[in-house]
């Protein structure tokens, strides 16, 4: 019998010996020691014991022997024996003797800028509780060797165990990164005197400047153009920012071609000339006087049509201006789309009936859509000639250049029920000015099932008015108005409404802002709308950005509300945890950054309107640290006065410590629970052993068990010893065997795959005394199979799959057993062959079939001279390739859908494979109707790789003519003019560049003179890269 006894501290730590069983005398436990450099064994307690009890470095009193009070040295398993007679105790323990404490001497207080990055001890750690914490001991919050710190702390350095530990009280100062605002260029006329620029955490008092090895100072004087560097310090961190400085001795706008542009109101752009400094501004009057505008403003030319634009190097004599003339074409009005009811059988006249709500509607054209007919404004619309139904047509408002043509949707709703219900409507005006009331007006608008056509009698009978024509109010009008409306249908049946018109002076409703405009991460502020009631009103906020619509536009932040009169605006805290949050919050994304804030009303109702108000918040810059650590299992900790556990292991924390810009500083805290360490003692022993684990005996009788060491694992956590001992019998083993290549043979636990004969020895695994084993392994290597697929499974035919006939056996998924077998339908195919050496292997194949492929769509097109026109097949199966026969005038000759550009009809053949390689041919037929005196693009490509969409020219279905182009930007700046080319030719026209650059891309008009064509051609084109 064997006693084997196991002491395990955190990760087993074993050792083995034998001896026998433990005796009556009873000896009090002893638990595990920690301690510094030495340790001095203290008096062995117990009943009954002999007086020779003592210490000993062995199990059972073997090994070196030590009496209490002497001193041991090193780490080591210690066992307490005695003995008396036959009666016999004993009690182990774990001794860790620390010799060497880390050394802390070169970490000392430190600054940094930034960031701070706690560096590693220069001698190993001795426990899991090594690091840096706020507070001595070991307490408050712990940070790691090698984490970043982003604030100012006082830290202590420490590790140990218990009362063997050192510690060292050590200050971190960071120090906050200056930044410089954006620095222009700077302009000097003949010299540039340097001056100090502003920024966040910079002193002026701490600038300097550089360019390359030359220093200059504040006040220094430039006389030459040169980039310079600006820099500034704030304790430890130092900043620097490239700006350039031009010197110039004059200025030089050039001269402004007047623009056209279509309506009154466009951006302002950048200010260009031959020497233009960043001063440059519009202005309204001469000389830099009147309000100043800058590149991106918006403008109106109907109250300024002319600007002046102005550049001066202040206080010196670099003066230059020039006048910008601003010419514009009002813009095309046409309807809204809208929808109308009349009553079969009347005539309406078209403009009164239809165009009356357009005011400048000069130029307006009624065309059919679909079969409806032509309607002139100035016609009579017959109702009577419609059935019952909708009818829809095109209003369309012509201008001229630049601008381009508006249209809108009217749909005529004929109806024979000529009937209207009773309704009351309120027309707010404003109570300062005479108003035009049409009685319909507004009821066209919202009711477009009001039936039209009748007239207006006064409450007391008397006819009044038709119902197409108006009257006029003014402050002498009654508050309301009320009528019979009389609609009589073409069988003579009157239908009477009663009209109610109350006349409401409009309210301007005021929006205040409630609180601050400039918010730290967290803080809100409110606006508050004065409605004139309770009532919900639908309305709509819109949030964009002050500074850069690229960062945020007007339609990222927009929020609708119906229930409140309180708006609330904050600026986004991470957890969205706010106790005065209501449902009509907008959250603000970034921080250091303006935002403009305006209040749309959606309705009038009750004739509130809003000012046109911007209300303008700023959030300032954010500093949110970050803190990760790990914790023992069940722990709770406090962090800056709030629990954090595994309930919790996350959240966010307001500091006491005060930002940049004076806003609180937040830190994100995340925690890690690790949960105890486990390891599992797993071994086959003898039936008759005895295995003595931290001094508990295990036998047959008592295998399992589980084990539980407080602090002694990872990061001081528990540790848990799962102990399953397999108590065995004695056996002899000898094999002979085979195993196919790839598989692996195992024998009490060891693994053997290379062929040969193994031998070895086995000791307490399943075999309690030592064993000579041998083995001798065959190893086969497996067969080789391969699948072949003599023909792909097209249409009704079928198709064979083989394997090599050199196999003991062989099957098929589909049950056959040959080495070849026919298959009639698609699917997964798969077979496994024995060779012999009983090895076996599986390969498979899929084959798919084609039954229905073929090309669908359309294989004929009809186009006009140089008009591009795109097939449209519809493969019906998989396709895997197609190739064009003929590819003169396609843009691809693989493609399934190509584009023909042609100037005569022209067939394509082609020629369609599938994935399985069955294919099939087909023609495609492209018609040229030549009815057409000329054809002009309406889109190119100046970087096309095809010279036939690379250059903007005009073709002709006649020989070449001689034509003269004339190309505009959106400003109506001349950007290209040529005479005498020809057409048909793409070699001449416009390349897309003006003054030897390329364009941007957008939209351009040109104008086009043909010889032998009396008028002109005006157009537009697009520009694409």
């Amino acid at each position: 019998m064997h006693t084997i006894k196991r002491t395990i501290l955190g990760i087993l730590a074993v050792l083995i010996s034998t001896g026998i069983a433990c005796a009556a005398i009873d000896l009090d436990p002893i638990p595990d020691q920690i301690s510094c450099m030495y340790y001095v064994l203290p008096p062995i307690g117990g009943m009954d014991l002999s007086g020779n009890e003592a210490y000993y470095s062995g199990h059972s009193g073997t090994g070196n022997m030590y009496a209490p009070g002497d001193t041991i040295f090193n780490s080591a398993v210690i066992y307490a024996f005695d003995q008396l007679g036959v009666e016999s105790d004993e009690e182990c323990f774990y001794l860790q003797i620390i010799n060497n404490l880390p050394d802390l001497a070169t970490i000392e207080d430190d600054t940094a800028c930034q960031y701070y990055i706690l560096p590693y001890f220069t001698t190993p750690s001795v426990s899991g509780f090594a690091g840096y914490y706020t507070a001595p001991q070991a307490s408050g919050v712990r940070f790691q060797q090698g984490d970043t710190l982003f604030y100012s702390e006082s830290l202590f350095v420490y590790d140990g165990y218990d009362n063997c530990f050192v510690e060292k009280e050590i200050h971190i100062t960071i120090d906050t990164l200056p930044v410089f605002d954006d620095i222009p260029d700077q302009y000097g006329c003949n010299s540039y005197e340097l001056v100090p620029f502003p920024g966040e955490q910079v002193q002026a008092d701490q600038v300097f400047f550089t360019q390359g090895p030359q220093t200059y100072q504040v006040g220094d004087m430039i006389n030459e153009s040169q980039t310079m560097t600006i820099n500034t310090t704030n304790g430890v961190c130092r900043s620097e920012q490239e700006f350039e400085v031009i010197i110039v001795d004059h200025l030089d706008l050039g001269t402004k071609q007047d623009t056209f542009i279509c309506g009154p109101g466009f951006t302002l752009p950048e200010i260009s000339g031959p020497l233009v400094s960043s001063f440059a501004r519009y202005y309204r009057l001469p000389a830099g006087q009147g309000t100043s505008y800058e590149a991106g403003d918006h403008h109106n030319a109907i109250n300024y049509p002319v600007l002046y634009i102005y550049d001066n190097i202040p206080g010196t004599a670099c003066v230059d201006e020039t006048v910008w003339n601003i010419h514009y074409t009002p813009r095309p009005q046409a309807y809204r789309d809208f929808t109308v009811t009349v009553c079969r059988g009347y005539s309406y006249n078209v403009d009164t009936l239809l165009l009356r709500r357009n005011t400048p509607k000069h130029g307006n054209r009624i065309i059919p859509t679909e079969t409806n007919p032509l309607l002139l404004t100035d016609t009579v619309f017959q109702t009577g000639s419609y059935p019952v139904g909708e009818y829809q047509f095109y209003i369309i408002d012509t201008t001229r250049f630049p601008c381009i043509p508006d249209t809108a949707i009217m749909t005529v709703i004929t109806t024979d029920d000529c009937t209207n219900p009773d309704f009351i409507e309120t027309y707010c005006t404003h109570p300062q000015h005479d108003n035009v009331l049409f009685h319909l007006a507004v009821n066209l608008e919202k009711d477009p099932a009001f039936c039209l056509g009748g007239y207006f009698v006064e409450i007391a009978g008397n006819p009044f008015r038709q119902w197409d024509e108006h009257v006029f109010i003014d402050s002498r009008t009654p508050d309301t108005l009320v009528y019979y409306y009389i609609l009589t249908d073409p069988s003579g049946k009157r239908d009477t409404a009663l009209i109610t018109i109350r006349i409401q002076d409009v309210i301007q409703i005021q929006t205040e802002r409630v609180g601050p405009d400039t918010l730290c991460k967290g803080e809100c502020t409110s606006f508050r709308i004065h409605f004139l009631d309770d009532d919900p009103y639908f309305a709509l906020w819109l949030t964009g950005s002050a500074e850069d619509i690229s960062v945020l536009n007007w339609l990222m932040l927009s929020e609708n509300f119906t229930r409140s009169n309180i708006l609330q605006v904050c600026f986004l805290n991470g957890r969205k945890n706010l106790s005065n949050e209501n449902q009509d919050t907008i959250f603000l994304p970034v921080g250091k950054h303006s935002y403009e804030h305006t209040l749309l009303l959606s309705t009038d109702k009750e004739c509130q309107t809003t000012y046109d108000t911007i209300f303008q918040l700023t959030t300032r810059e954010e500093a949110t640290f970050y803190y990760q650590e790990i914790y023992c299992a069940g722990s709770v900790v406090d962090l800056f006065g709030e629990t954090f556990s595994e309930a919790r292991p996350e959240g966010e924390i307001k500091l006491d410590i005060p930002a940049v810009s004076g806003c609180d500083s937040f830190i994100y805290v995340t925690l890690s629970f690790y949960t105890p360490a486990i390891a599992l003692y797993n071994q086959d022993v003898c039936y008759d052993d005895t295995i003595i684990i931290n001094c508990i005996p295990y036998t047959h009788a008592f295998p399992h068990d589980t084990q539980y060491l407080p602090g002694l694992g990872m990061f001081g956590c528990d540790s848990i010893i799962v102990v399953n001992l397999n108590f065995s019998t004695l056996e002899e083993v000898y094999i002979d065997t085979t195993i196919c290549e790839g598989d692996v043979f195992n024998f009490a636990g060891l693994d053997f795959d290379t062929p040969g004969i193994h031998t070895g020895v086995i000791q307490s695994l399943q075999l309690c005394d030592s064993l000579l084993y041998t083995i001798e392994l065959s190893v086969a290597p497996p067969p080789l199979v391969e699948i072949e697929l003599s023909r792909p499974l097209c249409n009704d035919n079928t198709a064979s799959l083989s394997v090599l006939d050199n196999f003991d056996e062989i099957l098929w998924s589909t049950q056959a057993s040959t080495a070849q077998i026919e298959i009639a339908q698609p699917g997964e195919y798969s077979v496994t062959v024995t060779d012999e050496n009983n090895c076996t292997q599986t390969s498979s194949i899929t084959v798919t079939q084609s039954d229905d492929f073929y090309i669908s769509g359309d294989h004929q097109y009809t186009s006009t001279l140089g008009q591009p026109v795109q097939f449209n097949l519809i493969p019906i199966g998989a396709l895997d390739s197609i190739s064009w026969m003929q590819s003169a005038g396609l843009d691809c000759d693989n493609c399934l859908n190509p584009i023909a550009t042609l100037n005569a009809s022209q067939t394509f053949d082609y020629i369609a494979i599938d994935l399985n390689g069955c294919e099939v041919t087909g023609t495609v037929v492209v018609l040229i109707e030549e009815n057409k005196a000329y054809y002009i693009p309406n889109v190119f490509n100046p970087q096309s790789e095809l010279s036939d969409n690379s250059v903007f020219s005009v073709f002709t279905a006649s020989p070449s003519k001689a034509y003269t182009m004339s190309i505009y930007d959106r400003w109506g700046n001349i950007v290209f003019h040529q005479e005498d080319l020809q057409t048909n030719l793409t070699s001449g026209g416009w390349n897309g560049r003006s003054r030897g650059k390329l364009v941007q891309s957008g939209v351009y008009a040109y104008r086009v003179v043909i010889e032998g064509l009396t008028d002109p051609i005006s157009g537009t084109v697009t520009v694409i890269y």
